[in-house]
């Protein structure tokens, strides 16, 4: 998310707009990938371009990255708890959008 060689004090920004977003009103919580578009909208020049554009991009794109990058290896369920949504939504999600012909071929 952040470029990498980032400094510390960068890391503790995201760190904290993450803690702020947890620790309001129930009713105005926000979930992880939201907190993360909030940080790439306010620190645009913090974060990579290509990693900005899939935040905000179809979730099925993002997801796709999410799971085919080699050096994060996220699983379905990880990616569910950072959306918000159960594995299976994850997967049917990236199910239709291979279907309906939104991204490549998909492995799993």
């Amino acid at each position: 998310m952040v470029h990498r060689g980032s400094t510390g004090a960068e890391i503790e920004s995201l760190v904290r707009t993450y803690k702020k977003a947890t620790t309001v009103r129930e009713e105005d919580k926000r979930g992880l990938l939201d907190t993360l578009r909030q940080f790439a909208t306010l620190n645009a020049a913090r974060v990579q371009s290509e990693r900005r554009a899939l935040l905000f991009d179809d979730s099925s794109n993002l997801f796709r990255a999410m799971r085919d990058d080699p050096i994060l290896g996220f699983s379905m369920a990880d990616i569910g708890e950072i959306a918000g949504k159960d594995k299976s939504t994850v997967s049917r999600q990236l199910g239709r959008a291979a279907k309906s012909g939104d991204g490549e071929t998909l492995n799993g």
